[in-house]
């Protein structure tokens, strides 16, 4: 035998069900804003793939001109190219070291969104090459 809820009784489930939603648009959770900066991972090798440690790395915003400039570690590492030194938009990364360089810059885009922002590739990795 199958029973019913009165009208009246259902509608009572159905407004404390809603009192467990998450607040925020469409029921999901509030999204809490971090200011902590994004980083790219730069990585500085030569044509047979070995770090290249005390090579100068650029990173340059193509739309407002914003550079930065650092040197990779032992480790051919780059450390310190954020979106707070450069911003929104494509960024071009080149490296040199002596008489190497990279051939040409690879761009990497910067995505700022309400709360923090998105680097499109996040790591990178520049070979550099005889002039």
């Amino acid at each position: 035998m199958m029973r019913f809820l009165p009208v009246a009784m259902l509608g009572v489930v159905v407004a404390c069900g809603g009192a467990q939603l998450p607040t925020g648009a469409s029921g999901r959770p509030r999204q809490v804003c971090q200011d902590a900066p994004t980083s790219i991972a730069v990585k500085v090798q030569d044509q047979l793939g070995a770090p290249v440690g005390d090579a100068e790395v650029i990173a340059t915003n193509t739309g407002s001109g914003k550079a930065y400039t650092t040197r990779t570690g032992g480790n051919g590492f780059a450390a310190g190219i954020t979106d707070v030194e450069l911003g929104n938009g494509m960024i071009d990364l080149t490296a040199s070291a002596g008489q190497i360089k990279t051939k040409r810059p690879f761009t990497v885009q910067i995505l700022c969104g309400e709360c923090d922002c998105t680097i499109m590739p996040n790591n990178v990795t520049l070979t550099l090459e005889p002039q």
